[in-house]
């Protein structure tokens, strides 16, 4: 309490100090000290204080979190309705094969704002947008790779809906933890 009552007093003699400077424009270089030394002498308490006893700072990660969308007009039931539709584009129809599918493009579709569907992908999936899509595509593609060994991995690529070799070798590696060349070279299992 007295260091932070002592922090707070220095902060602010050290801000009339240099609000004084700045007003008569009256600057003596020498005078540095009277507002440098006090901020470093707070800084090295302020550490210390923390290194020493970790448990009376704040936590801020014991506060609790605000819920990304507490204010949402979705309701649970129009989510539920809307994740159906969601489901039947994207896994049934397969939308993911389209190479410029965007939230947007997918929210018109399914007659829902890109506000509510990044929510339900979000909330429901626990992923972004290009992360559930691209969950799909890399599945497709594995499938692909083990059973059409003749198809380059390029072609394989384009066909699941990815734009270019990159973010197709990105893609795949973040969902399987390989590369699909190093994929295509293992042995067909099953």
């Amino acid at each position: 309490k007295y260091l932070l009552m002592g922090a707070a007093g220095i902060i602010i003699f050290c801000s009339l100090f240099l609000l004084y400077q700045f007003i008569t424009q009256d600057y003596r270089r020498h005078m540095d000290y009277l507002y440098v030394l006090p901020s470093v002498v707070v800084v090295y308490l302020l550490a210390y204080r923390g290194l020493r006893f970790p448990d009376s700072l704040i936590s801020f990660q014991e506060l609790p979190a605000k819920k990304k969308y507490e204010r949402s007009s979705l309701s649970p039931s129009a989510a539920a309705v809307y994740l159906d539709k969601l489901a039947e584009k994207v896994e049934q129809e397969k939308w993911y094969r389209n190479q410029g599918l965007s939230l947007g493009g997918l929210a018109l579709e399914l007659d829902i704002t890109t506000h509510h569907l990044s929510q339900i992908i979000n909330e429901h999936h626990q992923k972004n947008f290009f992360d559930y899509i691209n969950s799909f595509r890399v599945q497709e593609a594995q499938g692909l790779i083990q059973s059409s060994r003749d198809r380059s991995l390029l072609e394989i690529a384009f066909s699941v809906g990815f734009n270019n070799k990159n973010s197709f070798n990105n893609a795949f590696k973040k969902h399987t933890g390989r590369n699909p060349s190093f994929y295509k070279k293992e042995p067909i299992i099953g």
